[in-house]
């Protein structure tokens, strides 16, 4: 596969590009190959949103590739934390080449995301945005690729360390902050053993379970899952 890739993978591939594709529904045709590489079409007349904008550069971008991790995981694949969302950080694909020498090729960025596909679905279809917060995702890791190529970078690393989160010049601030929202705001409730609701910081914190909740307090995705 070349570097103007959106490439899908995981058990979840097929939902997340369903949900790609609701997101950008007469604006964008998409299509699948059995490799996970996803194609665009703009639809003949349509006017482009921002988030269907981002997708379509993001499968023609030559100088790009965004590989997504699409599963149903409860927890990152490198154990960071729980799996909704996940920017996996973004590097050259050739970092011993200094780019700033005379003649020297463009540096090519590979991104990397991780997705629970199941979770972000329902977050989406709750808040009544079909497919956003997976658009939301994949050009997140997208716009963090631009980011780092045009901060001159030969790469950044994932959220694992919380920082990012907080600093607003960190590229997975920008690139989340910049691409389009996910769709509804979301928020966390952990819970003991005993069933009581427990808070990060507190000294009795030592959750057993953790409920993801969206729009008017609606849950969406239970950590770990519901069997």
């Amino acid at each position: 596969m070349g570097v103007d890739d959106v490439i899908l993978t995981g058990n979840k591939a097929k939902e997340a590009f369903q949900q790609l594709q609701s997101s950008v529904n007469g604006q964008l045709s998409l299509s699948m190959d059995d490799k996970g590489k996803v194609t665009a079409t703009q639809v003949e007349g349509s006017t482009l949103s921002k988030g269907a904008s981002e997708l379509l550069a993001a499968t023609s971008d030559s100088s790009v590739t965004v590989n997504v991790s699409a599963t149903d995981n409860d927890i990152t694949s490198g154990g960071e934390g729980p799996l909704l969302g996940f920017f996996g950080g973004n590097k050259s694909d050739n970092p011993s080449i200094e780019s700033s020498l005379p003649g020297a090729p463009d540096q090519k960025i590979v991104a990397n995301q991780e997705v629970n596909a199941d979770a972000l679905g329902k977050l989406s279809n709750i808040n009544g945005n079909p497919g956003q917060a997976m658009l939301h995702e994949v050009t997140e890791a997208y716009r963090g690729a631009v980011i780092t190529q045009a901060d001159g970078n030969s790469g950044v690393r994932s959220t694992a360390n919380n920082d990012d989160g907080g600093n607003p010049t960190s590229v997975y601030r920008r690139a989340h902050d910049g691409a389009v929202s996910q769709g509804g705001n979301i928020s966390e409730h952990f819970y003991n053993a005993q069933g009581q609701e427990v808070y990060r910081g507190s000294s009795n914190f030592q959750p057993v379970q953790l409920i993801y909740t969206t729009g008017n307090n609606t849950p969406f995705h239970t950590v770990p899952k519901q069997r």
